[in-house]
Protein backbone atom coordinates (compact mmCIF):
# COMPACT_ATOMS: atom_id res chain seq x y z
CA UNK A 1 0.00 0.00 0.00
CA UNK A 2 1.13 3.82 -0.96
CA UNK A 3 0.61 6.26 1.22
CA UNK A 4 -1.57 8.99 -0.93
CA UNK A 5 0.71 11.78 1.15
CA UNK A 6 4.02 10.55 0.17
CA UNK A 7 5.70 10.43 -2.79
CA UNK A 8 8.35 8.61 -4.25
CA UNK A 9 10.33 11.35 -5.74
CA UNK A 10 14.26 12.59 -5.14
CA UNK A 11 13.81 15.90 -4.06
CA UNK A 12 13.56 16.99 -0.84
CA UNK A 13 9.32 18.18 -0.32
CA UNK A 14 6.95 19.05 1.71
CA UNK A 15 3.94 19.08 1.57
CA UNK A 16 1.95 22.17 2.49
CA UNK A 17 -1.50 20.15 3.87
CA UNK A 18 0.09 17.33 5.56
CA UNK A 19 2.86 19.86 7.51
CA UNK A 20 0.07 21.74 8.73
CA UNK A 21 -1.40 18.69 10.27
CA UNK A 22 1.09 16.81 11.57
CA UNK A 23 3.98 19.20 11.82
CA UNK A 24 6.49 20.60 9.79
CA UNK A 25 9.79 18.91 11.01
CA UNK A 26 7.45 15.62 11.22
CA UNK A 27 6.66 15.87 7.22
CA UNK A 28 10.39 16.10 6.29
CA UNK A 29 11.45 13.02 7.99
CA UNK A 30 8.58 10.92 6.54
CA UNK A 31 8.66 12.20 3.30
CA UNK A 32 12.78 11.28 3.54
CA UNK A 33 12.09 7.83 4.91
CA UNK A 34 9.35 7.16 2.68
CA UNK A 35 11.70 8.05 -0.70
CA UNK A 36 14.18 5.33 0.59
CA UNK A 37 11.73 2.62 1.40
CA UNK A 38 11.54 2.82 -2.36
CA UNK A 39 14.67 2.93 -3.60
CA UNK A 40 16.82 -0.45 -4.26
CA UNK A 41 18.07 -2.14 -0.67
CA UNK A 42 15.69 -2.56 2.26
CA UNK A 43 14.32 -5.73 3.60
CA UNK A 44 10.49 -7.31 3.19
CA UNK A 45 9.04 -8.13 6.55
CA UNK A 46 5.12 -9.15 7.30
CA UNK A 47 3.89 -7.49 4.36
CA UNK A 48 5.94 -4.08 4.64
CA UNK A 49 9.07 -2.58 3.43
CA UNK A 50 11.91 -1.76 6.06
CA UNK A 51 14.96 0.39 5.60
CA UNK A 52 18.12 0.58 7.95
CA UNK A 53 19.19 4.35 8.46
CA UNK A 54 20.69 6.05 11.37
CA UNK A 55 20.94 9.12 12.83
CA UNK A 56 24.18 9.49 11.17
CA UNK A 57 23.39 8.99 8.10
CA UNK A 58 20.57 11.42 8.25
CA UNK A 59 22.07 13.64 9.12
CA UNK A 60 24.61 13.17 6.27
CA UNK A 61 22.54 11.84 3.40
CA UNK A 62 19.19 13.87 4.13
CA UNK A 63 19.47 16.81 6.89
CA UNK A 64 22.78 18.30 7.17
CA UNK A 65 20.82 21.55 7.82
CA UNK A 66 19.90 20.37 11.00
CA UNK A 67 21.28 19.30 14.13
CA UNK A 68 21.66 15.80 15.76
CA UNK A 69 18.70 16.57 18.51
CA UNK A 70 16.69 18.20 15.81
CA UNK A 71 16.28 14.96 14.35
CA UNK A 72 16.13 12.36 16.98
CA UNK A 73 12.71 14.52 18.34
CA UNK A 74 11.26 14.31 14.69
CA UNK A 75 11.93 10.67 14.60
CA UNK A 76 10.26 9.63 17.96
CA UNK A 77 7.63 12.57 17.80
CA UNK A 78 6.71 10.05 14.21
CA UNK A 79 6.65 7.58 16.22
CA UNK A 80 4.92 8.81 19.03
CA UNK A 81 1.94 9.98 16.73
CA UNK A 82 1.83 6.61 15.15
CA UNK A 83 2.82 7.47 11.74
CA UNK A 84 6.77 5.93 12.18
CA UNK A 85 7.11 2.19 12.73
CA UNK A 86 10.44 0.76 14.45
CA UNK A 87 12.07 -2.53 14.66
CA UNK A 88 15.41 -4.36 15.45
CA UNK A 89 15.39 -6.49 11.84
CA UNK A 90 19.01 -7.02 12.39
CA UNK A 91 21.21 -10.33 11.80
CA UNK A 92 23.96 -9.63 14.47
CA UNK A 93 22.60 -9.55 18.08
CA UNK A 94 24.79 -7.07 18.91
CA UNK A 95 23.87 -4.46 16.04
CA UNK A 96 21.39 -2.70 17.93
CA UNK A 97 20.62 -0.08 14.94
CA UNK A 98 16.87 0.83 13.83
CA UNK A 99 15.10 -0.64 10.84
CA UNK A 100 11.90 1.94 9.73
CA UNK A 101 8.63 1.47 8.08
CA UNK A 102 5.67 4.44 7.60
CA UNK A 103 2.75 3.35 9.12
CA UNK A 104 0.52 4.24 6.06
CA UNK A 105 -2.70 3.51 7.37
CA UNK A 106 -2.54 5.49 10.34
CA UNK A 107 -1.40 8.60 8.63
CA UNK A 108 -3.87 8.61 5.83
CA UNK A 109 -6.34 8.06 8.90
CA UNK A 110 -5.26 11.06 10.20
CA UNK A 111 -5.27 13.05 6.88
CA UNK A 112 -8.43 12.11 6.22
CA UNK A 113 -9.70 13.03 9.20
CA UNK A 114 -8.49 16.71 9.25
CA UNK A 115 -9.68 17.07 6.19
CA UNK A 116 -13.14 15.95 6.30
CA UNK A 117 -13.60 18.68 9.19
CA UNK A 118 -11.48 21.43 7.39
CA UNK A 119 -13.44 20.69 4.05
CA UNK A 120 -10.05 20.04 2.20
CA UNK A 121 -9.97 20.30 -1.94
CA UNK A 122 -9.76 17.50 -4.36
CA UNK A 123 -6.15 16.85 -5.96
CA UNK A 124 -5.99 13.81 -8.23
CA UNK A 125 -2.19 14.59 -8.03
CA UNK A 126 -1.99 13.61 -4.17
CA UNK A 127 -3.83 10.70 -4.60
CA UNK A 128 -1.68 9.33 -7.21
CA UNK A 129 1.61 10.54 -4.44
CA UNK A 130 2.94 12.62 -7.35
CA UNK A 131 4.39 15.61 -6.27
CA UNK A 132 4.41 18.29 -9.42
CA UNK A 133 3.98 22.14 -7.67
CA UNK A 134 5.40 21.29 -4.56
CA UNK A 135 7.91 23.41 -2.49
CA UNK A 136 11.44 21.51 -3.35
CA UNK A 137 14.23 22.88 -0.78
CA UNK A 138 17.82 22.80 -2.21
CA UNK A 139 21.21 23.37 -0.79
CA UNK A 140 23.05 26.13 -2.47
CA UNK A 141 26.70 27.25 -1.06
CA UNK A 142 27.69 31.25 -1.77
CA UNK A 143 29.63 30.44 -4.91
CA UNK A 144 26.34 28.98 -6.60
CA UNK A 145 23.39 30.61 -5.84
CA UNK A 146 21.07 29.65 -8.28
CA UNK A 147 17.48 29.52 -7.21
CA UNK A 148 15.70 25.96 -7.60
CA UNK A 149 12.45 26.45 -5.81
CA UNK A 150 9.40 25.65 -6.64
CA UNK A 151 6.17 27.12 -6.02
CA UNK A 152 2.41 25.83 -4.79
CA UNK A 153 -0.17 26.66 -6.90
CA UNK A 154 -2.23 24.49 -5.21
CA UNK A 155 -5.20 25.13 -3.08
CA UNK A 156 -5.08 24.46 0.40
CA UNK A 157 -6.67 25.48 3.52
CA UNK A 158 -3.42 26.53 5.28
CA UNK A 159 -2.51 29.99 2.64
CA UNK A 160 -5.28 31.79 4.68
CA UNK A 161 -3.74 30.79 7.80
CA UNK A 162 -0.49 32.07 6.80
CA UNK A 163 1.39 34.97 9.16
CA UNK A 164 2.83 37.58 7.77
CA UNK A 165 6.19 38.02 7.19
CA UNK A 166 7.65 41.06 8.50
CA UNK A 167 9.90 41.81 5.69
CA UNK A 168 9.62 45.63 4.85
CA UNK A 169 11.78 47.10 7.30
CA UNK A 170 14.68 44.74 6.61
CA UNK A 171 14.31 44.83 3.25
CA UNK A 172 13.77 48.86 2.98
CA UNK A 173 16.96 49.25 4.79
CA UNK A 174 18.91 46.56 2.75
CA UNK A 175 18.28 48.36 -0.31
CA UNK A 176 19.08 51.61 1.63
CA UNK A 177 22.21 50.40 2.14
CA UNK A 178 23.09 48.89 -0.78
CA UNK A 179 20.80 50.68 -3.91
CA UNK A 180 19.43 47.29 -4.36
CA UNK A 181 15.92 47.23 -5.65
CA UNK A 182 14.42 43.83 -3.67
CA UNK A 183 10.95 43.49 -2.99
CA UNK A 184 9.51 44.43 0.61
CA UNK A 185 6.36 41.93 0.07
CA UNK A 186 8.65 38.87 -1.53
CA UNK A 187 10.34 36.07 0.64
CA UNK A 188 13.74 36.48 0.65
CA UNK A 189 15.62 35.82 -2.17
CA UNK A 190 19.02 33.57 -2.12
CA UNK A 191 20.84 36.75 -3.11
CA UNK A 192 19.74 38.54 -0.02
CA UNK A 193 20.37 35.07 2.31
CA UNK A 194 23.76 35.53 0.73
CA UNK A 195 24.61 38.93 2.20
CA UNK A 196 22.94 37.84 5.60
CA UNK A 197 25.14 35.37 6.01
CA UNK A 198 28.29 36.71 4.68
CA UNK A 199 27.74 39.39 7.04
CA UNK A 200 27.24 36.98 10.38
CA UNK A 201 30.10 34.84 8.68
CA UNK A 202 32.48 38.17 9.44
CA UNK A 203 31.56 38.38 12.70
CA UNK A 204 31.82 34.40 13.35
CA UNK A 205 35.17 33.78 15.95
CA UNK A 206 36.04 30.30 14.12
CA UNK A 207 35.32 30.33 10.31
CA UNK A 208 36.11 26.76 9.59
CA UNK A 209 33.33 25.20 6.97
CA UNK A 210 31.91 28.03 5.06
CA UNK A 211 30.16 26.42 2.53
CA UNK A 212 28.35 23.52 5.03
CA UNK A 213 27.62 26.87 7.26
CA UNK A 214 26.36 28.61 4.37
CA UNK A 215 23.82 25.46 3.09
CA UNK A 216 22.84 25.66 6.90
CA UNK A 217 22.21 28.86 7.20
CA UNK A 218 20.16 28.79 3.84
CA UNK A 219 18.00 26.25 4.70
CA UNK A 220 17.84 27.06 8.19
CA UNK A 221 16.08 30.86 7.11
CA UNK A 222 13.78 29.30 4.39
CA UNK A 223 12.11 26.92 6.44
CA UNK A 224 10.92 29.34 8.90
CA UNK A 225 11.54 33.11 7.44
CA UNK A 226 8.84 35.04 10.30
CA UNK A 227 10.94 33.57 13.24
CA UNK A 228 14.34 32.59 11.59
CA UNK A 229 15.87 35.94 10.74
CA UNK A 230 19.53 37.56 10.83
CA UNK A 231 18.44 39.59 13.31
CA UNK A 232 17.62 36.44 15.85
CA UNK A 233 21.28 35.05 14.99
CA UNK A 234 22.95 37.91 15.46
CA UNK A 235 21.84 38.17 18.87
CA UNK A 236 22.45 34.44 19.62
CA UNK A 237 26.02 34.96 18.32
CA UNK A 238 26.44 38.03 20.80
CA UNK A 239 25.42 35.79 23.46
CA UNK A 240 27.79 32.79 22.70
CA UNK A 241 30.85 35.44 21.93
CA UNK A 242 29.82 36.83 25.31
CA UNK A 243 30.27 33.25 26.94
CA UNK A 244 33.68 32.61 25.09
CA UNK A 245 35.32 35.38 26.18
CA UNK A 246 33.78 35.60 29.95
CA UNK A 247 34.62 31.68 29.86
CA UNK A 248 38.52 32.49 28.33
CA UNK A 249 37.64 29.75 26.16
CA UNK A 250 41.03 29.10 24.04
CA UNK A 251 40.19 28.35 20.03
CA UNK A 252 40.76 24.67 19.92
CA UNK A 253 37.31 24.41 22.03
CA UNK A 254 35.44 27.36 20.01
CA UNK A 255 32.83 25.42 17.74
CA UNK A 256 33.80 25.42 13.62
CA UNK A 257 31.46 28.15 11.88
CA UNK A 258 29.72 24.51 10.31
CA UNK A 259 28.87 23.43 13.67
CA UNK A 260 27.74 26.75 14.91
CA UNK A 261 25.14 27.35 12.10
CA UNK A 262 23.77 24.03 12.15
CA UNK A 263 21.46 24.15 15.04
CA UNK A 264 24.19 25.09 17.74
CA UNK A 265 23.24 28.84 18.16
CA UNK A 266 20.00 27.69 20.04
CA UNK A 267 22.05 26.13 22.87
CA UNK A 268 21.30 27.04 26.01
CA UNK A 269 24.18 30.07 27.51
CA UNK A 270 23.86 30.57 30.98
CA UNK A 271 26.73 33.66 30.90
CA UNK A 272 25.81 34.76 34.58
CA UNK A 273 27.29 32.02 35.87
CA UNK A 274 30.72 31.05 33.64
CA UNK A 275 33.76 31.59 35.54
CA UNK A 276 37.37 32.02 33.56
CA UNK A 277 38.63 28.16 33.83
CA UNK A 278 40.69 27.71 30.96
CA UNK A 279 44.07 28.73 29.78
CA UNK A 280 45.57 29.44 26.35
CA UNK A 281 42.83 32.10 25.82
CA UNK A 282 43.53 34.29 22.96
CA UNK A 283 41.63 37.72 22.46
CA UNK A 284 42.57 38.19 18.77
CA UNK A 285 40.06 35.71 17.97
CA UNK A 286 37.40 37.58 18.86
CA UNK A 287 38.27 40.68 16.94
CA UNK A 288 35.68 42.04 14.92
CA UNK A 289 32.99 40.45 16.35
CA UNK A 290 30.99 43.38 18.00
CA UNK A 291 27.42 42.97 15.98
CA UNK A 292 24.74 45.41 17.23
CA UNK A 293 21.61 44.43 15.20
CA UNK A 294 21.02 48.61 14.99
CA UNK A 295 23.67 48.11 12.49
CA UNK A 296 22.89 45.67 10.17
CA UNK A 297 23.01 46.27 6.64
CA UNK A 298 20.39 44.13 5.68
Amino acid sequence: MKASWLYSKNPLVVDKDLATVIGLNEAITLQQINYWLHVPGGKNVDGKHWIKHTVSEFLEKDFPFWSRNTVRRAIASCEKKGFLLERNLNNAGFDKSKWYSINEVKLDEVMSHAFAQNGPTSDPKRANGIAQNEQTYTRDSPENTSETTTTNNDSSPAKQDEPTIPYKETVDYLNQKTSANYKSTAKPTVKQITKEFEFIWDKYPKKKGKKVAYSHYKAWRKTNPAHNTPQYLIKRLNAYIQHLTKDHTPEQYVLNGSTWFNGRFDDVLDVDKVQAKHGGFDKRLFENTDANTDDLPF
